[in-house]
Formats: C-alpha cells, sequence, structure tokens
C-alpha cells in the first residue's frame, strides 16, 4: 500500500462513507451506490464509481467476482491497518 495513495483516498467523506457501506457486504457498482443514496446525499453514479475506483486503486478496495450474481463487487482488502507516520509506512493487520 502506498502511503499517499491511501491517505489521499481516505481524505474524501464520500469515500469514507462507501467504506463503511461495504464493512458487512460486498456489493456492486450499482448497489453501493443505492445504498449511498438511501444513507446520504444525492451523488451522481459516476462520482460513486470514481470513488470506488480511488478505493481499489489505493488498495483499501479490490474487485471481485461474484458467481452467483453474476457480477463484478467490491470487498474490503484491509479492514484495519496502521499508518506509521514516523517511518512513513503502512502496516496492514494480519488476522
Amino acid at each position: 500500500m502506498d502511503l499517499t495513495k491511501v491517505c489521499k483516498a481516505l481524505s474524501s467523506d464520500t469515500r469514507l462513507k462507501i467504506l463503511k457501506i461495504l464493512v458487512d457486504k460486498n456489493l456492486s457498482a450499482a448497489n453501493v451506490f443505492k445504498e449511498y443514496r438511501k444513507r446520504d446525499d444525492k451523488r451522481h453514479r459516476e462520482s460513486i464509481y470514481r470513488a470506488l475506483e480511488k478505493l481499489v486503486d489505493a488498495e483499501i478496495l479490490r474487485k471481485e467476482y461474484d458467481e452467483k450474481g453474476k457480477e463484478i463487487v467490491y470487498v474490503l482488502e484491509h479492514k484495519e491497518f496502521t499508518i506509521d507516520l514516523i517511518n512513513q509506512r503502512i502496516r496492514e493487520k494480519t488476522s
């Protein structure tokens, strides 16, 4: 994980809200959008998709193919990690 990418990805309220949505379930972009609209302001679908892709790029989320739903879903890559400010790196928590 790249510290700069992670910090930039976490600097958005929209992206933080998306992470809360994905904590307990893996969802497609369309379903993340629907869930987001239920909970919060009326973002455009494109904004949510770009936010999801930024989180994937930062390696906070990953994409997986869901055989049952026949769709790509977003999955939290790490539910917890530590940012070491002194050494400028990220320590991922292992299960």
